[in-house]
């Protein structure tokens, strides 16, 4: 029978039953009619559609309503509640799911109709706030040729990520305009304010998009942000104008209908909506099941010439989400630090991929409503208004392209990424805009808890010629380009209190992740001291339904397990040492281990689960789990959590053995239930 610390699974089940008790109810708040329209008591968030509610598309766009379709509708006791901007499609309104249901059987034999379809629901993707530090880093981005005076783009990984700061400075004509179809955006944030134009609010009917949630106002400041204004973030396309159009509420939905609306009416719109700017590229940071109410509105945007950028999704499944999967529109996943897939993101395997690029979408800072804000949030819906930004920078830099050609353009410069099913390449703005030259990128990191280290030194050399000096941004970043040619560099990083560290690097034409890890002076060349870590991607208990992963030791010899909550030190001084319980802290833990401990340790990852059954998808194996393996701070081993089984009980990763008296690692990376731990590892 394993051992149970009820204190600390007591601890960790308040929080989670804390979360528990919110709810967030949605609003409708449309124009008048006879028939009363849902409210917040007959509309849950697990709803599929709007009840009573039906669109209608015609073939034939006319002022007047089909004598015919009016007839039918209003002997089922309903009424044309809406008309299209396009006078090609209808709402209707009825009492009755069952009078709803009557006339889709009834339109879909009608003469001229093209579709009938539930008013169905889109909403934002699950997605996650972390809550950061507001600072004012000043380390220049390495290599800059574009340097931005924005406080806080040290904190902005991604734009490290795309090579943002080795691109010319942004153009400043053809700029194309985004379009932010969402929200709403805060036209009153100081890095937004002067440069987003009012489009439709297709959800209060009028023309006062102003954001309500905080979405659409993150989604335009990743793509289209001021830069250089001293102030905040940078925008990948600081030049574009943003046209806000507002298709979801406050609870960060809205219907099918506002969504299609939405889009036609930003079809509808030429450059003197937008400051002179043609909106040219679409972003949709949401999603949805299929509808042909949307598919229609996106269709014509492409029989426009424009591009439709749209979020896959964050259900971690080959599950379409829609506009993201819609062939006529340009799907978006989201990658984490390393280029592999987010544990969260959405991929296909079908014969017709539907996502067609990959983007940064893990803890991405950009501007929130209230005040002026910022903050950091995860998803699709991030890695989408990267993709818009870029788009938008590559029709400036080429403003002859077609649609098609700047879909190209951005795909054939991708960088490789893992953990796709299929291959999907990740954005790279530098390339897409014509930079060619040779590049290394990597972090410097803190080798116990996998975080950012700024201010360390970094020097490539190629045999006995230096080839940069970079200093680490906030983000850990540093980037060397006009590397001379192919082979193998030596990479060093110091830093103030900790023990040098230098790793070989081949180089081709390009390579990112050259990471470095520092540990706070472990051991020495001759002690074959050792550090663990573990890394995962998600929320945290105490952040929101997530993930909770312990690290243990185990020493089959004295039948003893060390964690960071029952056995933090063993002897004095200490030669095993973990020193801190990631439970709402973040996503990391590591382990300090002395040579002198002498014994053998078995290293485990367990997903505490707090006595709930997560969702298949949220298992051990879906956790986006990296471990770490230093020996004198020198990386051995990274291994990531197998892939298969998912179960529901696979809750343990049997990762390695340290034999510390050899200095040996052994790895055995297997899936274990409860029932296979280690007597003295608590579970609960």
């Amino acid at each position: 029978m394993s051992k149970v610390n009820f204190g600390y699974i007591l601890i960790k089940l308040l929080a989670i039953v804390a979360l528990l008790g919110l709810s967030v109810e949605p609003v409708f708040s449309k124009a008048a009619s006879y028939l009363e329209q849902p409210s917040k008591s007959t509309i849950s968030l697990s709803d599929e559609y709007v009840p009573g509610e039906v669109i209608v598309g015609v073939a034939s766009k006319s002022n007047k309503v089909p004598e015919g379709i009016k007839t039918l509708v209003e002997n089922l006791g309903g009424e044309i509640a809406e008309v299209s901007i396009n006078n090609d499609a209808y709402l209707l309104r009825f009492k009755s799911d069952a009078q709803a249901t009557q006339a889709i059987e009834s339109l879909s034999q009608f003469p001229g109709v093209v579709y009938v379809e539930r008013n169905g629901i889109m909403r934002i993707p699950p997605l996650e706030q972390i809550a950061i530090k507001k600072g004012t880093h000043t380390v220049e981005p390495p290599n800059a040729q574009y340097v931005p005076n924005d406080n806080l783009k040290g904190y902005q990984w991604h734009l490290d990520k795309i090579l943002f700061y080795l691109t010319a400075t942004p153009e400043t004509t053809n700029v194309p305009c985004i379009v932010v179809l969402d929200t709403g955006v805060d036209y009153n944030h100081p890095d937004l304010a002067g440069k987003v134009y009012k489009g439709k609010d297709l959800f209060d009917n009028d023309f006062d998009p102003m954001d309500q949630n905080g979405h659409g106002t993150h989604v335009a400041g990743i793509a289209a942000a001021k830069t250089n204004n001293t102030t905040g973030i940078s925008g990948i396309s600081p030049n574009s104008n943003i046209l806000a159009v507002r298709v979801l509420g406050p609870d960060g939905w809205g219907t099918n209908w506002m969504v299609s609306e939405g889009i036609k009416w930003a079809n509808s719109q030429g450059s003197s909506s937008c400051g002179g700017q043609q909106p040219r590229v679409y972003n949709m940071s949401l999603g949805g099941s299929y509808s042909a109410a949307i598919a229609s509105a996106v269709s014509r945007a492409k029989d426009l010439g424009r591009l439709v950028v749209a979020a896959a999704g964050n259900g971690n499944t080959s599950s379409k989400s829609y506009p993201g999967a819609d062939p006529n529109a340009f799907g978006v996943a989201a990658t984490e630090e390393n280029d592999r897939r987010t544990y969260f993101s959405n991929y296909d395997t079908s014969a017709h991929p539907w996502v067609d690029i990959a983007a940064p979408g893990w803890q991405i800072l950009s501007t929130v409503p209230g005040g002026g804000g910022y903050a950091n949030y995860s998803g699709t819906s991030m890695a989408s208004p990267v993709v818009a930004g870029v788009a938008a920078r590559v029709w400036a830099k080429y403003p002859s392209y077609t649609r098609d050609q700047v879909i190209n353009r951005i795909r054939s410069t991708a960088d490789p990424t893992q953990g796709f099913p299929r291959a999907i390449g990740r954005v790279n703005l530098y390339r897409a805009l014509g930079g060619t030259a040779r590049t290394l990128q990597g972090r410097v990191l803190d080798a116990a808890n996998v975080s950012p280290l700024p201010g360390a030194t970094v020097t490539v050399k190629q045999g006995s010629t230096t080839i940069c000096t970079k200093t680490t941004n906030a983000s850990g970043f540093y980037t060397c380009t006009g590397l001379p040619a192919t082979g193998n560099y030596q990479i060093t990083a110091t830093r103030s209190g900790r023990p040098p560290v230098t790793r070989t690097y081949y180089v081709g034409a390009r390579l990112f992740n050259a990471d470095l890890a520092m540990s706070q002076n472990l051991g020495s060349s001759s002690t074959n001291d050792w550090t663990v870590t573990i890394h995962w991607k998600g929320f945290q208990p105490s952040e929101g339904p997530g993930l909770e992963m312990d690290l243990w030791l185990y020493d089959p010899t004295s039948n003893t397990c060390y964690n960071s909550w029952s056995n933090p030190i063993d002897g004095d001084p200490w030669k095993i040492m973990i020193p801190r319980d990631s439970y709402g802290k973040g996503q990391t833990e590591g382990a300090w281990i002395r040579n002198s401990y002498g014994n053998s340790l078995q290293v485990w990852v367990t997903l505490w689960d707090g006595m709930l059954s997560w969702p298949a998808s949220a298992r051990i194996t879906g956790s986006g789990l990296e471990v770490r393996f230093y020996r004198n701070n020198t990386l051995v081993k990274t291994l990531y959590v197998p892939s298969s089984p998912t179960t529901s009980t696979a809750d343990n990763w049997y990762i390695a053995n340290i034999n510390l008296a050899a200095n040996s690692l052994s790895v055995v990376n297997q899936i274990k239930d409860d029932t296979l731990l280690p007597g003295c590892v608590s579970v609960p």
